[in-house]
């Protein structure tokens, strides 16, 4: 495997993390507005390390979320600045009775379309089924109508609330994946899954789902339509067995290339993916956190995927002390610009919004981390930040050419009860932009 041959000879420099440095003067990003209640009262946006559930529009943003656990679900659209209209929440429907909802994935193509997806288990939740609505006005997100029956599901018929979607830049081609509860001829739990779409009118039909990997024990993927090909990326628990893996696949389903990123004794998380050219996806930037068993030391990782090469490619670490720097390694976003050095938004120690910057890409250099001003939670009233959710191009959301951008996140509900109230949080907006100026910090 020609992975293997980059991935090595780059270890050595990944075990020598970079320092950090935090810069409360200066920034990359200035906060426009918010934060705005996108939702003041939502069931955690589940997965929200991983799942996007943020999708940008050329006029307006559209988000998903559920009321509560077992439903019902929720999309929404906001007028982006500068866009005469009201904010539109609409229930999604969903007919018979279940036990539990995953929150909708959405999908955006060129013409402002909007698809989504959503798994819902049976009250005995030993089943799940998998749905597809298409609006059916562009970007009216009250206009769904059922397009499930595109989805092949009579060879494997069962499956969990955990899936991700990515669209290819033209909008031509879909890839979802999932996991499967039953395989013919054997019982096995989490057989990884992937549908894979073509565009026929309006409407995403599906060819025969492959099974494209072994049986796992945790699924976070990441999904990239390429041109050349699906590109999948997942997450894993404990297991020293098992660890962030990298399949590429062809448009047929077979598997292309195939790597594990290096192994810990402990928690591997990947938790995001993106295109280094928004015109050109065969360069895809990867941050992965690594959590040591042993130690206190949590590191961030950056790393590069080429699609024409079948290369993986380790690009710098950042490291700290969980126990003086708590969680400054947590989940987070690539922020895209092309011509401009990426950046990435992340929440250290659910507390703010932190972005990064620096020679992250690169082979060495360290990181600056800027703080960002209204973005604390107790000073804005809330416990904690969950998540955090930014738009991807991988899901449909136009490029970044104005150097504007949406970042949004669920917040706990201060005098929430969880054993009592479940996991409530609000869901709240900021606009952010790329501009270098403004005081940072609260």
């Amino acid at each position: 495997m020609n992975s293997w041959i980059a991935l090595f000879s780059t270890l050595l420099s990944l075990q020598l993390a970079r320092p950090l440095r935090w810069d409360l003067d200066a920034s990359p990003v200035t906060v426009v507005s918010g934060p705005t209640v996108l939702h003041a009262d939502v069931f955690t946006q589940w997965g929200g390390h991983t799942f996007p559930y943020l999708v940008e529009g050329e006029e307006h943003l559209y988000w998903s979320g559920l009321e509560a656990y077992e439903g019902p679900a929720l999309l929404g659209s906001v007028p982006k600045p500068g866009v005469a209209g009201e904010a539109v929440v609409a229930r999604i429907p969903l007919e018979g009775a279940f036990r539990r909802a995953n929150p909708p994935q959405v999908v955006r193509t060129p013409d402002e379309h909007l698809h989504v997806f959503l798994v819902t288990r049976s009250l005995d939740d030993e089943s799940g089924d998998i749905h597809y609505w298409r609006t059916e006005r562009p970007g009216d997100v009250t206009s769904l109508v059922d397009r499930s029956e595109l989805m092949p599901k009579t060879r494997f018929a069962q499956f969990t609330i955990r899936q991700n979607v990515g669209v290819s830049r033209d909008g031509r081609r879909i890839v979802f994946c999932n996991l499967t509860d039953f395989v013919d001829g054997k019982h096995l739990m989490n057989m990884p899954l992937v549908w894979i779409g073509e565009r026929e009118g309006e409407d995403f039909r599906f060819a025969e789902p492959v099974v494209y990997g072994e049986q796992t024990s945790f699924f976070y993927p990441q999904v990239a339509a390429t041109d050349e090909g699906p590109v999948l990326l997942g997450a894993v628990d404990r297991d020293p067995n098992r660890n962030a893996e990298l399949v590429h696949l062809d448009w047929s389903g077979r598997v292309l290339s195939w790597v594990a990123l290096p192994g810990i004794e402990g928690e591997s998380w990947a938790f995001d993916m993106q295109p280094l050219d928004s015109k050109d996806w065969s360069r895809l930037a990867i941050a992965r956190l690594t959590m040591p068993e042993a130690g206190t030391e949590r590191g961030l990782e950056f790393w590069i995927y080429d699609t024409k090469t079948r290369r993986l490619e380790a690009r710098n670490r950042f490291a700290a002390d969980h126990a003086t720097e708590r969680s400054f390694a947590s989940a987070g976003k690539f922020w895209m610009q092309d011509g401009a050095a990426p950046l990435f938004l992340n929440e250290p120690g659910s507390h703010r919004i932190v972005a990064w910057g620096g020679p992250l890409l690169e082979e060495s250099g360290n990181a600056v981390l800027h703080p960002l001003p209204r973005t604390t939670a107790a000073t804005i009233g809330y416990g904690g930040i969950r998540s955090l959710f930014f738009p991807s191009i991988l899901q449909g959301s136009v490029p970044d050419t104005t150097s504007l951008r949406p970042v949004a996140a669920d917040l706990s509900r201060p005098g929430i009860d969880r054993e009592r109230d479940g996991d409530r949080c609000a869901f709240l907006l900021w606009w952010l932009r790329r501009d270098g100026t403004g005081r940072v910090g609260d």
